[in-house]
């Protein structure tokens, strides 16, 4: 990241994000998932 924000920088832009979102669905799901028990239990270590 700190690399990205030194080309802009040497540009001179602005280093501006932009909301994406298929992105933001994605991680909803994701969130969704990892609430379920199943999904839990394949993430959490013995």
């Amino acid at each position: 990241m700190e690399r990205l924000e030194q080309v802009f920088e040497m540009l001179g832009k602005p280093a501006r994000g932009k909301i994406c979102e298929a992105i933001q669905v994605i991680l909803s799901e994701g969130e969704k998932l990892s609430k379920t028990s199943r999904v839990r239990r394949l993430l959490t270590p013995d």
